[in-house]
């Protein structure tokens, strides 16, 4: 811990403290607080790059922004002096005397001390009681095996070439202890989670795993929020049963534990039941939790998106862009379409499939320069020609963009693996779906996109 002037900094709980009031920190803010504490010298924007971007790109205008959330945090606990200076064409720093939570403890005042005494004990007892309620209510009490932690590890990168890797970390973990919980969590959660379509399985080996860590949850913590929420993933992206994910929503509307992935799950899932406000607010949750985690980022934008709120949709798309350095071209295509803004949409997609190097930068250039000439329609047709392995939902949208709304269709319902619909169950009610189809047609993708698979084991 740090005191800035007289404002505490807890660096392991990323938040500012001041007499009785705190303010909370997402991590980069955090992070770049940090770095202008340690660092004596002033912190250039190279450094600035460097340590909290790992030397990403990043523009001037995010670079600004990041320390604008840094001072306004400061300011909203005292704003009687400027405790970041900006030093032109050098950097920011500190403006104020800093010191370490040892440098402070003779001269705390000792209501101070009583507050972090009492604080302490308090999270002391917490964490106690904690201890003893999973000791009696889970027999032994199970340390985490290495392997379990290993895979965790490997989740957390968001690297899809690595979850075979994790999963086979986590079934060592439940041969090393078989009740640990936690594993079999991940596990059920891994494949009926839509993140399972990179795994190379068929929709029956998916549902098997997934039905078969989630019973074995069920004989170890039927009651345990992650249970219930592995049972409502595998409902609704592989089952198709949309009365078991509106159950899950129930129990979460009467009391249910609801953390941040559930809330994810949920904001990602209600737009398909006209819910999407209620969406919005769970996705708003989901990155309260974490705000600093890109999937919740993007979910605020999505969850804006899915409910037409276009305004705020780019206003969430570029607050994602700025915390993570760069440019959501695929989310600005698909605005731009929603908006009937064809031109713009095509642009944003050429710029994505070069981004993902599906195309490169000279065929991109080839034909953005040839939209006025011929149109975008004949672009989209070009691009469509040139581009292989695309997920679902994309082409379908690229198809719309072309003008060829019968072969959309037609595309959406020939598509019965279940992993590939996995895209199509949110974008079939999404605005670009909303603003391409008649009702009568949308209805008729839903049903097909929803019952195809009430066949399945």
């Amino acid at each position: 811990m740090y005191f800035i002037d007289q404002i505490a900094f807890h660096t392991n709980e990323n938040y500012l403290q001041l007499e009785d009031k705190k303010i909370s920190l997402d991590k980069q803010t955090s992070d770049i607080l940090l770095l202008l504490i340690e660092t004596k010298s002033p912190v250039s924007k190279a450094t600035l790059i460097s340590h909290i971007w790992q030397n990403r790109y990043v523009s001037d205008a995010a670079i600004t922004s990041a320390i604008r959330r840094v001072r306004k945090a400061i300011t909203e606990l005292d704003d009687t002096q400027e405790y970041i200076k900006t030093i032109s064409k050098v950097g920011y720093q500190l403006n104020v005397i800093v010191k370490n939570e040892n440098d402070v403890k003779p001269i705390v005042s000792s209501g101070y001390s009583e507050y972090y005494r009492l604080k302490i004990i308090g999270i002391l007892l917490i964490f106690l009681s904690s201890i003893l309620y999973w000791k009696l209510s889970v027999e032994p009490s199970i340390e985490p095996p290495i392997s379990y932690r290993q895979a965790i590890h490997l989740l957390a990168q968001k690297n899809e070439e690595s979850l075979p890797q994790a999963i086979q970390l986590l079934e060592n973990s439940i041969q090393e202890a078989p009740k640990f919980v936690a594993a079999y969590h991940t596990l059920s959660q891994l494949y009926a989670y839509k993140m399972s379509r990179h795994l190379g399985l068929s929709d029956q080996q998916i549902i098997a795993k997934a039905t078969e860590y989630i019973q074995k949850t069920i004989e170890l913590a039927p009651e345990h929020p992650d249970t219930l929420l592995s049972k409502a993933m595998l409902d609704y992206f592989y089952l198709r049963n949309d009365e078991g994910v509106k159950q899950y929503h129930q129990q979460v509307m009467e009391g249910l534990t609801c953390d941040h992935k559930c809330n994810f799950f949920l904001a990602y899932s209600l737009p398909i039941f006209n819910q999407s406000k209620l969406a919005i607010q769970y996705a708003e949750q989901a990155y309260q939790a974490q705000p600093n985690h890109a999937t919740y980022l993007w979910e605020r934008a999505w969850s804006q998106f899915m409910a037409g709120n276009f305004e705020r949709t780019l206003t969430r798309i570029e607050e994602a862009e700025q915390f993570l350095g760069r440019t959501s071209f695929l989310f600005r295509a698909m605005l731009a379409q929603a908006q009937n803004q064809p031109k713009k949409a095509i642009i944003n997609w050429l710029s994505y499939y070069q981004f993902i190097g599906k195309i490169s930068e000279n065929e991109a250039l080839m034909l953005e320069s040839r939209l006025e000439e011929i149109g975008y329609a004949d672009v989209s047709n070009q691009l469509l020609d040139m581009l292989s392995e695309i997920v679902i939902d994309q082409e379908v949208e690229l198809l719309l963009l072309a003008g060829k709304k019968e072969q959309a269709f037609n595309k959406v319902l020939a598509t019965d693996n279940l992993q590939a619909q996995t895209y199509l169950i949110a974008m079939h009610v999404s605005p670009v779906f909303m603003v391409s189809f008649t009702q009568e047609e949308l209805e008729v993708l839903r049903d097909h996109i929803w019952s195809t698979n009430k066949k399945a084991p």
